[in-house]
């Protein structure tokens, strides 16, 4: 059995898929979620490929590609993430998924626009000429180039508008900035890869340096993709960091807010909610709304709640287990019930209380 390298990058790409699992909470699940199905896809169709090739059969770029235009959408979502404005509208970030299924039902029909050939991509990476590893129509193949091209245009731009943004912010905004470019070059260098092959093929061409450049650009987005694991710390806390652009009077409002929740801990009183912390802070609730959410990532809610966790875990590290019962730490912590406190705690920590508490001795 020959071993070919998409199987190890098939077998890469679970681990990046394990690490966000596992980190994935309340705080970051938005931008972990996103991460999860860029993966996820990209997992898929190596898979996909993989059979391919240990089968010695050939995939419909149809189904193929449909998964890849999915991996593009959600890796524009998930950068569109780092910034506050309104991203694309979904009509237009969706409309290749429409345009590429339209044009294949046309096909299934019997009719074509260019003709009605059916071309073979054959794997010359593979070491072995005679594998075919993609089939479909001319039609499907020359689409794939321009929604290749649309999603280049469209990331494009969005990176250089976060990419503006974040060098005007502080220095430890550079991992961040890495991380964007590093995402941005692996976007280009596998659409381009896409694209010369697709028009190779379309055209029926033999450039050999055209074809050597395409299998350089397939080999740098491998090693960019290698290079993924190394940034997934950044890529989820973004938000949880707290280091979102926002203007200084959102800023000295959300400050504020944390100063009024830390002097009068009102967050251990279950009664106290939204319309309590609005007169004491003397800001309108759709304003706290939108400032916790914008600096935590969480409703107002899942905000006091996260502030009930903390409490707890601190009262658990200054020994208060050791002398009263976890039901008096939920009490104390402004938990009405055994069930809401530690199915809050998991959600927030991932472990019980208990299992925190051991692992501190």
């Amino acid at each position: 059995m020959k071993i070919y390298p998409v199987y190890i990058i098939a077998i890469f790409l679970i681990i990046p898929l394990i690490y966000l699992l596992r980190r994935r909470n309340e705080q970051n699940k938005t931008q972990t979620n996103y991460l999860l199905i860029i993966i996820f896809t990209l997992l898929l169709n190596n898979l996909g490929y993989s059979y391919s090739l240990y089968n010695s059969i050939s995939l419909d770029i149809y189904y193929s590609f449909i998964i890849r235009i999915i991996h593009f959408i959600f890796v524009y979502k998930y950068i569109a993430s780092f910034q506050k404005e309104k991203p694309i509208k979904p009509l237009y970030l969706y409309s290749p998924l429409v345009f590429f299924s339209a044009l294949n039902l046309i096909n299934f029909s019997g009719y074509y626009i260019f003709d009605n050939e059916y071309l073979h991509y054959t794997e010359l990476n593979s070491l072995d000429l005679n594998i075919e590893t993609f089939n479909g129509s001319k039609d499907l193949f020359i689409a794939t180039v321009f929604i290749q091209l649309f999603f280049i245009l469209i990331i494009s731009k969005l990176v250089k508008e976060i990419l503006r943004k974040l060098v005007k912010g502080k220095k430890k905004f550079k991992a961040y900035r890495d991380w964007i470019v590093l995402l941005y070059l692996y976007v280009l260098s596998s659409s381009l890869s896409l694209i010369f092959s697709g028009i190779l093929l379309a055209l029926d061409l033999n450039f050999t340096v055209l074809f050597i450049f395409t299998k350089l650009l397939f080999l740098l987005s491998v090693i960019i993709l290698m290079l993924f694991p190394k940034y997934l710390s950044h890529s989820i806390s973004f938000k949880h960091e707290n280091i979102r652009l926002k203007s200084s009077s959102d800023e000295k409002n959300y400050l504020r807010i944390v100063d009024i929740l830390q002097k009068t801990q009102m967050f251990l009183n279950p009664e106290k909610n939204l319309s309590h912390l609005a007169i004491n802070s003397k800001l309108n609730s759709k304003l706290i709304i939108k400032l916790i959410y914008d600096f935590e990532s969480l409703s107002v809610v899942n905000y006091l709640i996260k502030l009930r966790i903390k409490y707890a875990k601190q009262k658990i590290a200054e020994g208060y287990l050791y002398k009263f019962s976890i039901e008096a730490l939920l009490l104390e912590s402004g938990f009405k019930s055994p069930q809401t406190f530690y199915r809050n705690f998991k959600k927030f920590e991932g472990i019980t209380p208990k299992e925190y508490h051991n692992s501190l001795r």
